[in-house]
């Protein structure tokens, strides 16, 4: 039984090494097979403990070398590090589901936001001549003509960006990885109702006190504050973007509507730049009246 059980333990962190050297490799085309490597990882760490995983990962970065060069290797791994160790360390010692997403959330921000300073910095590139290289860009393909301060404005609203892939990739991977577990060693519970987590009045006199911290940081740094304003501005929207989709989806769990859950969300991914603003509506009516609740009244009254 002993010999069967090492036998798995090897072939299991050989497919690991080799999955893991397979989707590093192909990240060059795709950032979402270098994205799934930190829930890997995170899931071999539950099942086979940090010893195990440390081994594979030392292996993992090694192998890299053949077809990276070092720093992008060391930037590539140290992340991944990070982040398998961000769920990990998450998911394990903290149990409101909220406060587990925001947390990974908030880091996997820093660090996407890290990694781009990074890379920008190692290819010896700007705001402005990205700007620039934009604005000639759409101007003759596209009869646009704006100044470039509305390039360099977008360019700069990089870190609001990284924050809402952030929320995602932290949902997506906190459920893969705990709903995976839980189905093959039955440890850990199953990321369920995520539509009945909301924000709450409490929680945006948090974020305000965040974002006071931000800023205090961001102005002793001498950064330029137009920047982190806007910045700013649109994660609070796209918190409340949020705060409204997770309502809509716990009204349409509830609903009688003869469409399947998943047919009406098709229709909403494809019209989402036409719905955003009547779900940033929701999410902010939704922190003052709290519609879940109004509507789960309402159930119990029938």
């Amino acid at each position: 039984m002993d010999i069967n059980k090492k036998l798995n333990n090897i072939v299991e962190a050989v497919f690991m090494l080799s999955l893991v050297g397979i989707l590093v490799f192909v990240s060059n085309i795709s950032i979402i097979p270098l994205a799934l490597v930190p829930i890997l990882f995170s899931i071999y760490i539950f099942r086979n403990g940090f010893g195990k995983f440390f081994l594979v990962f030392v292996l993992s970065a090694s192998v890299s070398l053949l077809y990276l060069d070092l720093y992008d290797s060391l930037a590539i791994f140290i992340s991944i590090l990070a982040i398998s160790l961000l769920f990990t360390l998450a998911i394990k010692y903290i149990k409101s589901d909220k406060a587990e997403i925001v947390l990974v959330a908030i880091v996997l921000s820093l660090i996407f936001i890290g990694l781009y300073v990074f890379a920008m910095k190692k290819e010896g590139l700007s705001l402005d001549y990205l700007a620039e290289n934009l604005k000639e860009y759409l101007e003759n393909s596209l009869d646009y003509n704006f100044s470039l301060d509305v390039y360099r404005l977008s360019l700069a609203l990089f870190p609001s960006m990284f924050t809402f892939f952030s929320v995602i990739y932290s949902i997506l991977g906190i459920k893969l990885i705990r709903n995976y577990v839980n189905i093959k060693e039955g440890s850990l519970e199953d990321l369920d109702n995520i539509n009945e987590i909301r924000i709450e009045n409490k929680d945006i006199l948090t974020i305000v006190a965040f974002m006071a911290i931000i800023y205090i940081v961001c102005n002793f740094l001498k950064l330029n504050m137009t920047y982190v304003k806007v910045n700013m501005l649109a994660i609070l929207v796209e918190i409340l973007a949020f705060n409204g989709l997770s309502a809509y989806d716990y009204m349409i769990s509830k609903s009688n509507i003869p469409l399947s859950r998943g047919f009406q969300w098709f229709f909403i991914i494809i019209l989402l730049q036409f719905l955003i603003i009547l779900f940033i509506i929701l999410g902010f009516i939704d922190i003052i009246l709290d519609v879940r609740k109004k509507r789960s009244f309402n159930e119990e009254q029938r």
